[in-house]
Order: structure tokens, then C-alpha cells, then sequence
């Protein structure tokens, strides 16, 4: 039987702000018990769940949180390309290293590819993700981003030579 959803938790998903704001005042525990992080019964992963920009505000700033709960927040925040989340998560300590550049290349937003290579996620990271995204969307953005960027980030280069081998091996065009 699952575990009853604690009172943080609650106001987090019904988006009650000043409620959550004045209790979390008052003493409110945002962790309920053994529940694990990379559950969505963590608050933080609840406010970026629902997509709750001040909530997750007020969850940061009330208390400590492990690397490992800003993180999963930050990879949840990511692959629901909520880029004002992962730009929070990331002011407030979360890891680069937890973003996927695979995720990252799949917005095929060419800024934010580019930002986050300049933070140090690494394109080969998380299962080469750039030849991944590139042999699987075959966007134009995403070679034209290696053609502007590869002089600067030599991983880039390797990512596209295996995106290019897997593509000949498949007999992709």
C-alpha cells in the first residue's frame, strides 16, 4: 500500500502557494519519512512535475537539499523542456553533469545547445547523446551546430563521425 502523500507534497501539487509558503514558515517538513528522491513524491519533483516556477522557488530556499534531489529535479525539469526550471535548478547548485545532452539536442534549440556545452555538459555524455539526437531527428540544426562548434568542442567531432557510422551501418540516408 502506498504511502499517504504528506501535507508539503499536497499543497505542492495543488499549486497553494502562500498556503505552502506560511506553513513551510511555521515549521512544515517538505521530506516525508523513507520516501526516496527519485520519486515524484519528492517536493521539489512535484513542483517541477506540475510546473510550478514559485513553488519550486519557495521549496529551494526552505531548506537544504541534496545533490541528488537537485539533480533529479534538474533532469525532470530538462526532459520536460522547462528551460526557466533548469536554469533555477542550476543557480541553486543543481549539477550540469545531470542534464543529458541528448534531451539537450533534442529541442534542437541551438542556444541552449550551445550554453550548455559552454557550462561543460559533455555531447558524449549519457550514451552519445549528439549522434544519438542526430542519427534519430536528423535535423539540419543539429549540423549546423556541429559545423559552427566543432572547431571549439572536439567532442563534437567524434559524435558526428559514430552518428555517421551507425547511419552508414543502417543504410540511412
Amino acid at each position: 500500500m502506498p504511502k499517504p502523500e504528506s501535507t508539503a507534497h499536497r499543497l505542492v501539487r495543488e499549486g497553494r502557494l502562500f498556503e505552502l509558503r506560511h506553513s513551510l514558515l511555521d515549521g512544515l517538513p517538505v521530506r516525508s519519512g523513507e520516501q526516496p528522491y527519485r520519486s515524484s513524491s519528492c517536493c521539489l519533483c512535484a513542483a517541477v512535475d506540475a510546473g510550478f516556477h514559485s513553488i519550486l522557488e519557495v521549496l529551494i530556499e526552505a531548506t537544504e537539499w541534496t545533490h541528488e534531489e537537485l539533480d533529479n529535479a534538474l533532469e525532470r525539469a530538462m526532459e520536460a523542456k522547462r528551460l526557466d526550471l533548469v536554469d533555477m535548478l542550476l543557480e541553486k547548485g543543481a549539477s550540469v553533469g545531470a542534464i543529458s545532452f541528448y534531451d539537450v539536442c533534442c529541442t534542437v534549440d541551438y542556444g541552449l545547445m550551445k550554453r550548455m556545452l559552454e557550462l561543460g555538459v559533455d555531447p558524449a555524455g549519457h550514451s552519445n547523446g549528439f549522434a544519438r539526437a542526430l542519427n534519430e531527428i536528423k535535423a539540419r540544426p543539429l549540423l549546423r551546430f556541429y559545423k559552427d562548434n566543432a572547431e571549439s568542442y572536439p567532442a563534437l567531432c567524434r559524435q558526428i563521425s559514430l552518428a555517421l557510422s551507425v547511419a552508414v551501418r543502417e543504410g540511412n540516408e
